[in-house]
């Protein structure tokens, strides 16, 4: 069998890796790469030395799988690093050996800092931890009902005349939950974000010191992700107290095949507190009932004070879903990977689910 090399490639390669990524992706998989191609050539964390591009895997001349390396910026213990998020991975089922190809490139780039993966499987996401990752406890996924009669009319499990009388009673319990929910001061307030400007740099360089491991909040960061992108948060607001800001949230409210469902795809308080955590869902959950929202969701990773907000705000249905790998091209640095990995702020908008 010939040889596997693994190759960098630019922009111009789109439309082969998007073709290979056919064959085992959806078809709206990969649209939405499609769409979002340019935009990731644009990501604001791109250097010389971290470039935005394409690791593909060729075999005798024909390319039979890649992936797309992201640059990002992970601030670890406060310190700003050098960081590839690898999306897209995608390899030809009968091209052995190409996957191992794929992984052991993305864990020698050059760029001198941390690769963060987020395994398709467990089986992958073991044999990344073989190649010397660290591993996060799972995430978890929350959510929360508002209209539990709505669902189960729509899947056939509740005649549909009974669907809108069970949703009116279920508001009962929901009126109560909201009395958990931490309650804005005179001081406080939540206002929409058209745009992410200097002041998100203020908070987040005020709140770096004390951040163990998350992808840095910058407000090119966010302005890239949540409005210049072609799959935008829905609406962004911000949390302000004695005019000062406090902490910001997006969401989505898409589509399902059991109504509109509402997502918190970004979430983040720079004091770190499950009151500011509450208010900022508080405001997202108040979104979610105005669009009559089915239900609506949560995911993060490693945090005590989302994990008790989300609590209090009656986002109560959870599980637990894959976890993080990281992985260091120092190896006196990798091998505090598992203690900061252990405490890593991560979110929806922090990997390619929405695009």
């Amino acid at each position: 069998m010939s040889e596997i090399k693994a190759v960098f490639r630019g922009a111009d390669v789109r439309d082969e890796f998007l073709a290979v990524m056919s064959e085992t992706f959806s078809q709206e998989a990969v649209e939405r790469k499609r769409r979002a191609w340019d935009w990731l050539f644009k990501a604001p964390f791109r250097t010389e030395t971290n470039p935005a591009r394409v690791l593909t895997i060729e075999r005798a001349g024909r390319l039979v799988g890649g992936v797309f390396l992201l640059p990002t910026e992970v601030t670890l213990d406060g310190v700003p690093t050098p960081a590839v998020l690898p999306i897209g991975n995608n390899i030809r089922p009968n091209d052995r050996g190409a996957g191992m190809v794929t992984l052991k490139t993305c864990f020698n780039l050059g760029h001198g800092g941390i690769t963060v993966g987020l395994a398709s499987s467990d089986r992958l996401s073991a044999v990344w931890v073989r190649l010397g990752a660290a591993e996060s406890p799972p995430r978890t996924l929350c959510r929360k009902l508002y209209r539990p009669g709505s669902i189960l009319a729509l899947r056939g499990r509740l005649p549909r005349m009974l669907g809108g009388p069970l949703d009116a009673v279920f508001r009962l319990p929901l009126a109560i939950i909201g009395i958990m929910r931490p309650s804005q001061r005179k001081t406080e307030r939540i206002v929409p974000i058209e745009t992410f400007g200097p002041e998100f740099d203020t908070a987040w360089e005020a709140a770096r010191p004390s951040v163990k491991c998350a992808i840095s909040r910058t407000s090119a960061h966010l302005q890239w992700r949540h409005i210049e992108s072609p799959f935008p948060a829905g609406r962004c607001l911000a949390l302000y107290r004695d005019r000062k800001l406090a902490g910001y949230v997006a969401i989505t409210i898409a589509p399902t095949g059991s109504g509109p469902a509402g997502r918190v795809t970004d979430i983040f308080a720079y004091t770190g507190t499950a009151r500011d955590y509450g208010l900022l869902l508080a405001a997202a959950d108040a979104e979610f009932m105005r669009a009559r929202c089915t239900y609506g969701e949560i995911a993060y990773g490693c945090s005590k004070a989302i994990d008790t907000a989300a609590w209090r705000a009656g986002f109560f249905s959870r599980k637990q879903t894959r976890p993080l790998n990281l992985g260091h091209e120092n190896p006196d640095a990798r091998a505090d990977l598992p203690r900061l990995a252990a405490d890593m702020h991560f979110c929806r908008a922090d990997h390619d689910e929405d695009y």
